[in-house]
């Protein structure tokens, strides 16, 4: 599978990091370090194995980026029947804008029934997952007393593909 991700300023980065850090530390989730060098991120699109990776890259070479712009975090949610935790930014025009235009430029190889369609996008930065159900309440009272209005830039834009194995492997970086 292939997916294009935004990453953070390292102020970000570090933080969300040492939130990762404190849930393995107090037994909530192994989310941050089950795949090496995680690196905290919001997900515009994911592609199918079915994609071939030379396009990709080609496209996502001729994709031209918009000026970055500030992302905030602002609440903690879940999505529905699923044991994962996450932040969630607020709407900007900015954010609205950069996934639209990627689906649009990306649309031959997006599934209309991804989860990261322009219809289906619910903009979040996981985390925790797979939590234990008698874990979810410790885990979001935390997230909720630790976490206050995350103040973020994006700093780059990536292709990535995740391996059979679990791991990423970055093949292509745009800097905002």
């Amino acid at each position: 599978m292939y997916a294009i991700i935004i990453t953070f300023d390292n102020n970000t980065q570090n933080f969300i990091k040492s939130i990762w850090k404190d849930l393995r530390d107090n037994d909530l989730s192994n989310y941050g370090f089950e795949i090496m060098d995680r690196e905290p991120h919001l997900t515009l699109a994911s592609f199918s194995e079915n994609c071939r990776e030379s396009e990709l890259i080609n496209r996502f070479e001729k994709y031209n980026l918009p000026n970055g712009f500030p992302i905030n975090f602002v609440s903690v949610g879940s999505f529905c029947k699923t044991n994962i935790l996450f932040l969630s930014p607020l709407y900007s025009q900015q954010l609205i804008y950069l996934h639209n235009n990627v689906a649009k430029f990306f649309s031959n190889y997006i599934d209309v029934n991804s989860v990261y369609s322009i219809e289906n996008w619910v903009p979040h930065l996981t985390i925790a997952n797979r939590i234990a159900s008698n874990k979810i309440k410790e885990l979001f009272s935390y997230c909720l007393n630790k976490i206050i209005n995350l103040k973020s830039q994006i700093t780059e834009m990536k292709l990535i593909k995740i391996n059979p194995n679990g791991d990423v492997t970055i093949l292509k970086t745009k800097y905002f």
